[in-house]
């Protein structure tokens, strides 16, 4: 058992080394696309755009020839698995990896969908100063939910009806104008997380920094969480925090 614990102990080490101990690092280094390998194996020309790669002690991303992110993303060292260098996070094509042979001359990105672009490291053109493919993310917005103001209740008055075989009296529909009696917020209709922060993709982290001094941080957008929440029910910490609620009701769908 002791040695067991050891070995896994050992295991999780030299993988923590093996991340801070990326090669290259500090280095910016021009790959030009020479192939592109579909799903199905079949080959075809590349379109001779190029990419700045820089790497960093943990891993390497795409930059600009001064070695500054260009906001594809950031890609974390796996390590060397039989002569090829292994690195995984996010790419302009999203999640994916890329694979460098031992000198660093070749570089193949493959992608999740199957896709592989094969590149090649050359000299970049004089006129080259960044990546070829950037990934046009949104402008950010800013991280404060806008001010809900809700509907007037209004006291609802019914059209005549014949009296109810209860106790003759006619019958009050007191349901919630705002959600008309379902409870659920009227903006997303209680679906309150509406996808991934399109800010970061979804990753809850961006790259800031220049080479080999780069980082991730927290996204400033989503804070963290990489979701894109509701911004009338969803506001953690505020009064109106009922996530997925009708907030002129409190969800009960009635207005007492």
């Amino acid at each position: 058992m002791r040695k067991s614990l050891f070995f896994i102990f050992l295991t999780a080490t030299l993988a923590v080394l093996s991340a801070q101990n990326a090669p290259n690092a500090g280095q910016t280094v021009w790959y030009k696309q020479t192939a592109v390998v579909d799903q199905n194996k079949n080959r075809s020309n590349g379109d001779n755009t190029g990419q700045f790669i820089c790497f960093t002690k943990s891993g390497c991303y795409d930059s600009n020839k001064e070695g500054y992110s260009v906001g594809n993303g950031f890609l974390e060292y796996k390590g060397l698995e039989n002569n090829i260098h292994v690195y995984y996070g996010e790419t302009y094509w999203g999640k994916g990896s890329y694979f460098f042979n031992n000198d660093f001359s070749r570089l193949n990105i493959r992608t999740e969908t199957g896709i592989t672009y094969v590149y090649e490291k050359t000299a970049a053109p004089t006129s080259a100063v960044t990546s070829a493919k950037i990934y046009k993310r949104p402008e950010p917005v800013a991280n404060t939910s806008p001010v809900y103001t809700p509907p007037p209740v209004t006291t609802y008055t019914p059209p005549p009806s014949s009296p109810s075989t209860s106790g003759g009296s006619n019958t009050i529909d007191n349901r919630c104008r705002s959600c008309k009696g379902t409870g659920r917020c009227n903006a997303c209709n209680g679906n309150y997380v509406l996808g991934n922060c399109t800010y970061c993709d979804g990753y809850g982290k961006t790259v800031y920094g220049r080479g080999a001094n780069a980082k991730y941080e927290t996204c400033v957008v989503c804070k963290g969480s990489g979701k894109n929440y509701c911004p009338i029910c969803y506001n953690p910490g505020g009064l109106t925090h009922r996530p997925g609620k009708c907030q002129v009701c409190k969800g009960k769908g009635i207005i007492d």
